[in-house]
């Protein structure tokens, strides 16, 4: 592990996979956060390995990954997002998390696993119950993990009825109990298909209390007032705006993360909604790396939108 430690290739992908990252806070997963190995202790350094050299573990290790427990897997996740060139993948992603998709993969080496077959069904049986957080900072990639895809592979399954008459109706979800994900840092070339693939997934999650959408692109449905003017940024008046679609749709959210978001104002923040079914429950909004004073006229926006609700809003910088 020493050896690993000390390649300057390793040291130098660290830096750079981490520095923008390196102020903020530790995820919107406490949670997670008290489960994370001590770093620089040997389970650390096992799962920096496992990470590193991921693409060929998920072929190599593939019979192994899917009993692994819940806690391990979201510590796993998280790890991708810091120590892996590409992050989890929608190979790994199917692997680590889809039951019929492991299954698959096992059949043809169930007769060489006869005395942990017991234990490989419980975990595939376990449909993710336990999966409460999902820490995909820096792993979100057209070419790699799109958020499309991940919408897609969380989307409720439908239930088809043998009454003809009765429409087809979700019946269960990839995370049922899903309430902490973080997407920070993504990256894309299609702002509009990124931002709309959100959606998509906040509908899938309605479970969701922490988001963190930490370096997000601007929505397209806001512009910049002028191209000789100072740089100012604006809802669009002709369509309704994307963050008040945001907080329509995550509404049980109590925790949302803005860092580096620099298109983030009070006339922004002014289009959500902040009262009932929008944000009334949000308590916490994360704004690293933005202006004070904007993030003083943020709260005040907030408060004044809320109509004299005594209920505080917390804003980190």
């Amino acid at each position: 592990m020493a050896h690993v430690r000390s390649q300057p290739a390793f040291q130098t992908f660290k830096h750079e996979r981490n520095v923008l990252a390196k102020n903020m806070p530790g995820v919107p997963l406490s949670s997670l956060n008290d489960l994370l190995p001590k770093e620089g202790s040997l389970m650390h350094w096992c799962l920096v390995q496992i990470v590193r050299d991921w693409e060929f573990n998920v072929v190599y290790l593939q019979y192994y990954f899917p009993s692994l427990a819940p806690i391990t897997k979201m510590v796993l996740v998280a790890y991708l997002g810091k120590y892996s060139p590409n992050g989890i993948g929608i190979q790994g992603l199917r692997l680590l998390f889809d039951p019929e998709y492991a299954q698959d993969e096992l059949d043809s080496v169930t007769e060489s696993f006869d005395d942990d077959d017991d234990v490989v069904k419980a975990a595939l049986e376990d449909r993710n119950d336990r999966i409460t957080t999902l820490d995909l900072s820096f792993q979100i990639d057209d070419s790699n993990l799109s958020l499309a895809t991940f919408a897609r592979f969380i989307a409720p399954k439908a239930s088809i009825s043998s009454d003809s008459w009765q429409l087809a109706l979700p019946s269960s979800r990839a995370f049922p109990f899903l309430s902490a994900l973080s997407l920070s840092h993504p990256t894309t070339v299609s702002p509009t298909k990124l931002w709309s693939s959100l959606i998509s997934v906040l509908k899938s999650q309605p479970t969701l209390v922490a988001l963190s959408l930490a370096n997000w692109p601007i929505p397209p449905d806001m512009f910049y007032s002028s191209p000789h003017a100072q740089a100012q940024i604006y809802p669009s008046q002709p369509a309704i705006s994307t963050l008040q679609t945001l907080s329509k749709t995550a509404f049980c959210l109590k925790w949302i993360d803005f860092s580096y978001c620099g298109w983030i104002d009070d006339r922004v923040i002014a289009s959500a909604e902040w009262s009932s079914p929008g944000w009334s429950s949000l308590k916490t909004i994360v704004l690293r790396e933005i202006d004070i004073t904007v993030c003083e006229r943020i709260r005040e926006v907030i408060l004044t939108a809320r109509q004299g609700v005594q209920e505080d809003i917390i804003i980190v910088t």
